[in-house]
């Protein structure tokens, strides 16, 4: 079975911000894939926590488990009734300057009428001594408990308080399986 990515949508900063939506995503498609190269302004840490939601949503519905490493601890974490999914982490202030992270966030099955699963993977590294890898892995690794299709997708620096940088940079795909 091939798949077709098809950009529907990018948005890079040329100013700080707090968040991204992903808006009027059409429903011709079969799966969702979000790559991005960020950077936060949070001033406490070397990287901080990026988040998602979808359509807008900010009730209790969401959940995820995460795997984790940072050369130089590593562990699991699990939320089951959150208002946002953490999505992994981005360079933050106190990281090298000029140093983004990367992620890929995929959302199979984004129309059907149930929960929808997600998985994501991120990486962030100072440039120095630390590199953090976050995985979310499997149908329970992120959730929307909604049985609405998700039409929009709002990225977030939530959980950090902080924004995403000017540089920052976001890409919205469809997939089409054939």
């Amino acid at each position: 079975m091939a798949a077709t990515y098809n950009l529907i949508a990018s948005s890079t900063f040329t100013a700080s911000a707090t968040t991204v939506t992903f808006s009027s995503i059409p429903a011709t498609y079969t799966d969702l894939l979000i790559r991005l190269s960020a950077r936060t302004d949070a001033a406490t840490s070397t990287d901080a926590l990026f988040s998602v939601r979808f359509n807008g949503d900010s009730s209790s519905i969401y959940s995820d488990t995460v795997a984790y490493g940072t050369g130089v601890a590593n562990g699991t974490a699990r939320t089951t009734v959150t208002n946002t999914m953490d999505n992994g982490t981005q360079p933050a202030a106190g990281a090298t300057s000029n140093t983004f992270g990367c992620a890929e966030i995929y959302i199979p099955s984004y129309r059907i009428s149930q929960s929808k699963p997600l998985s994501t993977f991120s990486a962030s590294e100072t440039n120095a001594t630390t590199a953090t890898a976050w995985f979310f892995n499997g149908a329970d690794a992120g959730l929307y408990r909604s049985n609405t299709a998700i039409s929009s997708i709002t990225i977030g620096a939530y959980a950090s308080g902080a924004n995403f940088i000017s540089g920052s940079s976001f890409y919205l795909y469809g997939i089409k399986n054939s």
